[in-house]
């Protein structure tokens, strides 16, 4: 089993060819197929948002129309000429779908309507949705595609900092606390570990918690046929998060897998706590799942 397609979903926000770069280095490294989905917003649903209704002046409505098309059109073809560009520069094949032979491809779609809905739906039947530019930016905005698609699609979603300009998953850590989210995360990332020539468990304890007895996933990649190291390492009042990324940073890992990461004996919601900290403060790609 291996990663054959990638939902990367972009918008009207400012993405440049670096974006689409940081894409196809993954899907080089996987050799899978990228679904590039470009969400334009429908202009008649514009009036929502804005607090407009059918009471609103004429003129103010169609004005309003009128440039969220223009600025849809102009953004949705700056998308398209960075897609171009980065193909033609990474040597990728243009395909609507998987090619057969094991190699990375890539199609350019474009589709009207709401992102937090559209994308989670998209991602329900892609292998793992991939997050670059703007739209992994993660604010706490109750309209969040980063945060709609990891809950509602059921999938795993990897982040790309952008200070990650060619991301490589040849040495992985895994913060491994033994919670559902954390094994879900972990067997939907096993084509990826598969790959790794290094992969590092890590799990923080703090007093009074049970330990997650990360040497159990150790035996579990093992049969798998993945060989990986365990490091058990006291919180001693640092957040989780900080000693996460600062293995992965000793270790040099090019990605960090995590899934809804556990605080102690407290349960966080996916966006609290350090997975929060994690998306806000690592330069390095990671792998979340609810």
């Amino acid at each position: 089993m291996r990663i054959r397609t990638i939902l990367v979903p972009f918008n009207v926000a400012r993405d440049d060819k670096a974006a689409f770069l940081r894409v196809f280095s993954v899907a080089e490294a996987l050799k899978a197929h990228v679904q590039v989905v470009f969400v334009r917003q429908d202009p008649d649903e514009v009036f929502v948002y804005l607090g407009m209704d059918v009471e609103s002046p004429s003129e103010l409505r169609e004005y309003t129309r009128k440039r969220v098309e223009e600025e849809g059109k102009l953004a949705a073809l700056r998308s398209r000429r960075h897609f171009n560009a980065a193909c033609k520069d990474m040597g990728l094949v243009k395909s609507k779908k998987p090619t057969d032979s094991i190699a990375a491809s890539a199609h350019w779609e474009q589709e009207f309507g709401e992102p937090t809905e559209i994308i989670p739906e998209r991602a329900k039947l892609s292998d793992v949705a991939v997050f670059v530019g703007g739209l992994a930016r993660y604010s706490r905005s109750s309209r969040n595609v980063l945060k709609a698609t990891v809950i509602q699609s059921g999938r795993p979603v990897i982040l790309v900092p952008d200070a990650v300009t060619a991301p490589s998953f040849s040495s992985i850590t895994v913060a491994w606390d033994a919670s559902p989210c954390c094994v879900r995360a972990v067997a939907a990332a096993l084509p990826i570990l598969a790959k790794a020539s290094r992969v590092q468990i890590v799990s923080i304890t703090e007093p009074h918690d049970k330990a997650p007895e990360p040497e159990k996933l150790v035996r579990f990649l093992e049969w798998h046929g993945i060989q990986a190291t365990a490091d058990v390492l006291p919180a001693q009042g640092r957040r989780v998060g900080e000693l996460i990324l600062e293995s992965a940073a000793t270790n040099t890992s090019g990605l960090v897998i995590l899934g809804g990461y556990g605080h102690g004996r407290y349960v966080e919601t996916v966006f609290g706590g350090t997975t929060s900290y994690v998306i806000r403060k690592s330069d390095i790609p990671f792998l979340l799942m609810h």
